[in-house]
C-alpha cells in the first residue's frame, strides 16, 4: 500500500507551480502528510568588466546584496502562499534555498526522505528554459522517489 507521509513541492512562484501546488495540497491533505514547500533562488554570478589591466568587479552593484533581497523576498512570497493556496490544518514547512533548481531539489528530497516530489511541467518560461532546459524534466531523471509531474492546462501535446 501506498504511504505518503513527506510530499515536497518546489515552486518558482508561476501559475503552473501552483497548480502543482493546489494538488500536492490535496495529496497532503488526503494522506495526512507534511508538506514541503521548496523555492530555488538560483546563484548569481560575480559582475565584471574588462578594464585595461584585466577585469574588475563592478563597484556599483553588489551581487551578494542582490541575491539577499530575492531570498528575503522568496520568504515574503511564501508566507503569502501558505495563507492563500495551503489548507490550514496541514503541516507546512516552508524552504528556500540557493543554487541549481534541479539538483537542489532532489538533494532536498533526500534530506527529507520524501516520500513524493509533485512539480509542475511548466514554470518561468523564455530563454531559461531554452538554454537550461526543463527543471521538472531534471528532477524526474535523477530523484530518488516517486515524481508527479503537473502538466499545464494549456499545455500542447
Amino acid at each position: 500500500m501506498l504511504t505518503v507521509k513527506k510530499i515536497l513541492c518546489p515552486s518558482d512562484f508561476s501559475d503552473p507551480s501552483f497548480k502543482a501546488l493546489e494538488l500536492a495540497n490535496e495529496i497532503a491533505g488526503y494522506f495526512r502528510a507534511e508538506l514541503y514547500i521548496l523555492h530555488i533562488v538560483a546563484d548569481l554570478p560575480p559582475l565584471y568588466y574588462p578594464d585595461h589591466m584585466g577585469f574588475e568587479a563592478y563597484a556599483d552593484f553588489d551581487v551578494r546584496k542582490y541575491q539577499m533581497n530575492l531570498i528575503d523576498d522568496a520568504h515574503r512570497k511564501m508566507d503569502s502562499i501558505v495563507r492563500e493556496k495551503i489548507t490550514p490544518d496541514l503541516k507546512v514547512h516552508k524552504v528556500v534555498l540557493q543554487g541549481d533548481a534541479p539538483y537542489r531539489i532532489v538533494e532536498y528530497s533526500k534530506m527529507i526522505n520524501a516520500d513524493l516530489i509533485v512539480i509542475s511541467t511548466h514554470g518561468r518560461t523564455g530563454w531559461k528554459l531554452l538554454v537550461f532546459g526543463s527543471v521538472a524534466d531534471k528532477v524526474v531523471r535523477i530523484a530518488t522517489c516517486p515524481v508527479l509531474t503537473v502538466h499545464r492546462e494549456d499545455a500542447e501535446s
